[in-house]
């Protein structure tokens, strides 16, 4: 008998390994190929792309418009804002209410360079929550009683936001880099710049969010040709595009001059938090995969990064040693980023410039590199054998550049992309 159990066993072992090794490449084999595009009569850009490994349903809208295109700091936040907190039919209860009647989820968020709707679903729903959701576009609640109600809300947050070192130094390092410019505030605003908005601002960025050139819409998952083309026949009858938006959006994408700073906070009690960053603008794929690169070689694994090693284990500083390089459309920064005993700045600062200075003479610990470079290609072919996050991809890069094909190389140019240093980086606080 326990011969028998034992080889049933060894059968279900052997089922479950085959189901999970013939399911892992459909996973990772997602190609250009695989994606569908159709651009509609109204501009409404269409990617699509099936996965019938789970019964879900994600539709991905990516709108122009963020902090690039707001007319007022905080107005494109709080516009997403007002949309997410129900509409003149229902109540904001009572929107997520039927919402997980369908079992669906909804969410509205304003990026830097775009804004993002996405709705997610049980594929057995079918189209009906996208058309919900949809409807409810077409009748937000710009009421003077919501207005002071999100308001309030997005001013506690504030407030939240700048409990934390990193934030309040992350919004002065985007302050002192792009002054006068969209990117100069955090997506949220602050304070001041929320007190400033008034309705009619929003419903200016709203009506700017309706125009279907701005559009590209990323449908994933189980999607059945009957539900797609559902989705597909109701987002090109929806009127409300052509009548109310302003138009195609161009962004303001100038480069700028390379500059840099450091921004220290230097607490009563406790530690000083240090913010290096430095502006700069990708010139294209293999730049972005090389700065990215950088940013990760610099300070991506808490414990193994090249700044944790000099600031924690041969000075004895720090404890959070961190570096990064967001994505944008327009110009961005590298940032580097690390906490410091008291006093310890300064000696923190030469030492993270030293080591810049190593890394353009060509001195870099090249296990440390290797490894990065295998984590980042890693992680990035992970990310994009989950859908929702490939969905994310696409649309996000097709925006950007027209072509979303240049994305299969990332993990070649990661491979291959020297380790360089951008010009003149952080020179001035030497």
């Amino acid at each position: 008998m326990r011969n028998i159990k034992l080889c049933v066993m060894r059968v279900v072992v052997i089922v479950l390994a085959a189901a999970f090794f013939y399911n892992t490449p459909r996973l990772l084999a997602f190609s250009q190929k695989d994606v569908k595009q159709v651009v509609q009569d109204n501009g409404c850009k269409l990617l699509i792309l099936e996965n019938h490994l789970n019964p879900t349903i994600t539709v991905q809208i990516f709108i122009k418009g963020g902090l690039l295109t707001q007319d007022k700091p905080s107005a494109a936040n709080f516009s997403l804002s007002i949309l997410a907190g129900g509409t003149k039919k229902y109540s904001e209860n009572e929107y997520y209410d039927k919402l997980d009647a369908m079992g669906a989820q909804a969410s509205f968020a304003a990026n830097p360079d775009f804004s993002l709707i996405t709705v997610r679903s049980l594929s057995s729903s079918g189209a009906a929550p996208l058309e919900f959701v949809l409807d409810g576009l077409k009748n937000p609640d710009f009421s003077k009683s919501k207005f002071r109600q999100i308001r309030e809300r997005i001013r506690k947050n504030i407030l939240r936001r700048a409990n934390y070192p990193f934030n309040r130094a992350a919004d002065k390092l985007w302050a002192a880099l792009f002054k006068g410019e969209k990117y100069e505030y955090p997506v949220v605003g602050t304070v001041e710049t929320l007190s400033a908005v008034r309705v009619k601002d929003l419903k200016k960025y709203y009506r700017s969010l309706l125009s279907p050139e701005n559009w590209v819409v990323v449908i994933s998952g189980d999607v059945t040709p009957r539900v797609l083309k559902q989705i597909e026949d109701y987002l090109s009858r929806y009127n409300l595009f052509s009548k109310a938006g302003r138009g195609k959006i161009n962004y303001p994408l100038n480069a700028g001059a390379i500059s840099d700073t450091t921004i220290i906070l230097r607490e009563k009690q406790g530690q000083d938090y240090v913010l290096m960053g430095m502006r700069y603008k990708y010139s294209d794929l293999k730049d972005y995969a090389g700065m990215k690169l950088l940013s990760k070689y610099l300070g991506g694994s808490a414990m193994e990064s090249r700044l944790f090693m000099i600031l924690r284990e041969k000075y004895g500083i720090s404890y959070v040693a961190t570096a990064f390089f967001p994505t944008r459309l327009g110009p961005s920064l590298l940032g580097i980023y690390f906490d410091a005993l008291k006093g310890a700045a300064d000696t923190g600062v030469r030492a993270v410039n030293e080591e810049l200075d190593a890394i353009e003479e060509g001195n870099i610990d090249t296990r440390l590199l290797s490894d990065v470079r295998a984590n980042t290609r890693n992680e990035f072919r992970v990310s994009l054998s989950n859908v929702s996050k490939y969905a994310w991809y696409l649309g996000f890069y097709e925006m950007e550049t027209g072509d979303y094909k240049n994305l299969y190389r990332y993990p070649e140019l990661v491979q291959n992309v020297p380790l360089h240093m951008p010009p003149d980086m952080l020179k001035q606080q030497k």
